[in-house]
C-alpha cells in the first residue's frame, strides 16, 4: 500500500499531520524522527513534524542523513524546515519578533507546493527561531512580516520547508500545499485512506487486548468516552462491559441526565457512585493546576480501585480498565518522544501510567481525534444528542475554578499601554497565571484586560499584539459586563480554592450560559466547538465579587483554536444578566490557541 511518513520532532501538531493526510485519502504512519533510513524505503514521501526545541541545541532532535540520499520528496515543518536548512547549509536564528497564531502569509512562486494559491492568505505560526538564508539550490517561496523565509524549495531534488503550519485548520491554504505535495510531488492516490473503514479492524483490536478479560468504563458522558464504551460493547458485549459514572462534584447540571440517558438507549450496565465530599475535600488549600489534575487523577484510580473491590470481589485481574483517551491527551501530556508537556491529563497520571505500561488499559481511540471520534460515533449509531455535545474535560468544574494562594493587584505596562492604546483600549496586566502553549512548548504566564472602546472587531489583531511582544503574557480578556475597567478598584483574592461555594457558582453561570444560548441563538451555539465557563479569584472591591469568564472557541480537533468571534450585542446581554442575576462580574477570553490552551488549568 502507498503511504507516507511523518517524523516526529516532538512537535504539538505531529499526529494532525498524520491525521490531515488520511483526511486527504492518503495513509501516514508516525515515526520517532531517529527512525534509521533504511526503515523508510517503502514509503513515497516524508514530512519532518515541527517541535519545541531550537536546531543550535546539542540535544535537539534531528533525522538520520542518510535520509537525503534515499532521493524520497520531503517536507520540513516548522522545526522540521528548520533542521532541513541547516543541515543542507542554510542558516538558522533567533527572529526578533515570536510568531504565534495568524500571520499574512505572501506567495512568492506559485509553481511549486503552492500552485495556484493566492498570492496573499492567513498562515498560523508558532515560532521564535527562522531560517535567514536558504541552502544552495533552494528558491524562497514564501515570507511574512517577520519571516523572511516561511516557505523554500529544492524543486530538482523535491525537497521543501515551510515555517508555518499547513496542518492546522487556520492555515487557509494548508490542505491545498499538504495535498500538492502529497500527489504532485510524491505521486500518492487519494483513495487509499478512508477513515469509516476502521471500525471493523477496532473491533477486532478490542477482542484481541481484552481477550478473555472483561472490562470496565469510568464513563462521563462525554463524547470520548461514550464512544469508547459503546465500541467495547459492540466488540465484547454487554456481559463484558461494565461502566460507573462517578459523581466527583465537579459535573455540569445535564451530566447525570446524559449517563441517565445512555444507559437507557444503550441497554448498558452503568452504576452511579456519589463522590462528591471526597473530591471536594481533597482539594481543599490546593492552588496549584497540575497538583488539582494529579490529585484528581490519583484519587480518581483510588476510587476506581475501591469499586472495583467492592463490586467484584477481589476478582480485578479479570478486568481491564477502558478509557477513551484520545490523540490530543497523549500529545499534550507530552506522550510522544521529544514532545513539552503543556498540561497533565487526568488519564496521564500516575497509577494509570503504570497500568499502561502493564498492559492493564484499553485505549480503542488513542490513534484519533475528535471529529474522528464523532464519525466513528455516528457510524456505531450513537445517539447526536450525545456526539455533538461539547468538549468537558475529565476533572471537571475543578479546573475551571481557578485558584490563587497570593493577591497580585492589576498594574500598568507600557508595551500593553501603547499596544491597547492603538486599538482604543485601556489595558492593565495582572500575574494571575494560566496554562498557554508557545512555540510547542508549555508557558504559564499572565492575563492582560482590556476595556473601553476600543472596536470590538479588533480584538483578535490586538490580541494577537499583546501576546507577541507583551513579556510574561499568556491570555487577553475584555470586560464585558461593565464599559470600564478602573485597575485600583481590582485584585485577586488570596487563599481561593475549589469549595462547593465556587463550584456551585460556578455551576450556576455555566448553566445559564448554556440555556440562553440555546433556547435564544441554538443556530450559533452550534457553530461553537467548545464554551468553557471560568470562575476567576478576580474581585471589584466595590461588590466584592468575584467574575467568570466566558471562553467560546472555534476549532477542528482542540489542536489549535480561535475565540468565537461572538455578536457584541449577544456577549454584552449575557454578561449584563450574569452580573445582575448571579452577582458576578464578567470577562470575555479574546485569545487563540496558541498561544493560549483552550482550558485556562
Amino acid at each position: 500500500m502507498q503511504k507516507l511518513v511523518v517524523l516526529d520532532a516532538g512537535g504539538q501538531y505531529c499526529h494532525l499531520i498524520a491525521r490531515r493526510l488520511r483526511h486527504l485519502g492518503i495513509y501516514a504512519d508516525v515515526k520517532p524522527c531517529s527512525t534509521p533510513s533504511a526503515e523508510l524505503a517503502a514509503y513515497m514521501g516524508i514530512i519532518v513534524s515541527g517541535g519545541p526545541s531550537s536546531v543550535y541545541d546539542d540535544t535537539s532532535p534531528t533525522i538520520d542523513a542518510r535520509i537525503l540520499d534515499l532521493h524520497k520528496p520531503i517536507l520540513g515543518i516548522c522545526y522540521g524546515h528548520q533542521l532541513l536548512a541547516r543541515m543542507l547549509g542554510g542558516t538558522v536564528a533567533r527572529g526578533e519578533v515570536a510568531e504565534y497564531g495568524l500571520s499574512r502569509l505572501a506567495v512568492i512562486t506559485e509553481d511549486s507546493i503552492f500552485r495556484d494559491a493566492p498570492k496573499l492568505s492567513s498562515a498560523w505560526m508558532s515560532h521564535r527561531d527562522l531560517v535567514t538564508s536558504v541552502p544552495a539550490g533552494f528558491e524562497l517561496l514564501a515570507k511574512t512580516d517577520t519571516c523572511p523565509v516561511a516557505a523554500m524549495g529544492d524543486h530538482a531534488r523535491r525537497i521543501y520547508g515551510v515555517q508555518f503550519h499547513p496542518e492546522v485548520a487556520h492555515t487557509r491554504i494548508g490542505n491545498r500545499v499538504l495535498k500538492s505535495f502529497c500527489v504532485d510531488v510524491c505521486g500518492c492516490d487519494t483513495s487509499v485512506w478512508k477513515p469509516a473503514k476502521q471500525i471493523d479492524a477496532l473491533v477486532e483490536e478490542i477482542r484481541f487486548i481484552a481477550k478473555g478479560k472483561k472490562v470496565f468504563f469510568f464513563v462521563s458522558g462525554g463524547v470520548d468516552s461514550t464512544v469508547a464504551f459503546v465500541l467495547c460493547l459492540r466488540a465484547l458485549g454487554a456481559d463484558r462491559v461494565e461502566g460507573v459514572f462517578v459523581d466527583t462534584g465537579f459535573m455540569r447540571d445535564a451530566d447525570i441526565q446524559d449517563i441517565l440517558y445512555l444507559k437507557e438507549h444503550e441497554h448498558a450496565n452503568i452504576h452511579i457512585e456519589d463522590a462528591r465530599e471526597e473530591f471536594v475535600r481533597l482539594l481543599r488549600d490546593v492552588y496549584s493546576p497540575e497538583r488539582k489534575r494529579e490529585l484528581i487523577g490519583e484519587h480518581f484510580l483510588k476510587v476506581h480501585e475501591r469499586i472495583m473491590e467492592n463490586h467484584f470481589h477481589g476478582h480485578q485481574k479479570e478486568w481491564m480498565l477502558g478509557q477513551g483517551t484520545i490523540y490530543p491527551d497523549t500529545i499534550e501530556s507530552g506522550g510522544t518522544q521529544h514532545s513539552s508537556k503543556i498540561k497533565t491529563h487526568h488519564n496521564r497520571v500516575g497509577t494509570l501510567l503504570e497500568m499502561l505500561s502493564e498492559g492493564r488499559v484499553i485505549e480503542p481511540l488513542s490513534q484519533f481525534y475528535k471529529d474522528e471520534v464523532r464519525q466513528i460515533g455516528k457510524a456505531l449509531n450513537v445517539n447526536q444528542r450525545i456526539l455533538m455535545k461539547q468538549p468537558f474535560p475529565g476533572p471537571g468544574l475543578a479546573i475551571r475554578c481557578i485558584c490563587s494562594s497570593d493577591s497580585p493587584i492589576p498594574h500598568p505596562d507600557p508595551v500593553l499601554t501603547n499596544l491597547a492604546a492603538g486599538g482604543g483600549f485601556a489595558g492593565s496586566k495582572v500575574d494571575l497565571k494560566t496554562v498557554g502553549v508557545k512555540g510547542d512548548e508549555r508557558s504559564y504566564q499572565s492575563i492582560v484586560i482590556l476595556s473601553s472602546d476600543g472596536a470590538f472587531s479588533d480584538l483578535e489583531s490586538i490580541s494577537t499584539q499583546i501576546t507577541n511582544q507583551v513579556a510574561d503574557v499568556t491570555r487577553v480578556l475584555y470586560l464585558a459586563s461593565e464599559d470600564v475597567f478602573r485597575p485600583e478598584e481590582w485584585y485577586v483574592r488570596s487563599g481561593s480554592y475549589v469549595t462547593e461555594e465556587r463550584l456551585s457558582k460556578l455551576r450556576a453561570a455555566d448553566s445559564y450560559v448554556r440555556r440562553y444560548m440555546l433556547v435564544h441563538h441554538n443556530a450559533l451555539m452550534e457553530t461553537i466547538w467548545q464554551f468553557p465557563v471560568i470562575l476567576l479569584p478576580l474581585v471589584n472591591k466595590r461588590a466584592d465579587w468575584e467574575s467568570v469568564v466566558l471562553r467560546p472557541v472555534d476549532s477542528v480537533d482542540g489542536m489549535t483554536a480561535s475565540f468565537s468571534p461572538m455578536p457584541k450585542n449577544i456577549l454584552t446581554t449575557i454578561a449584563r444578566r450574569i452580573h445582575e442575576d448571579l452577582n458576578l462580574h464578567v470577562f470575555f477570553d479574546a485569545t487563540n490557541k496558541p498561544p493560549a490552551t483552550i482550558e485556562w488549568e
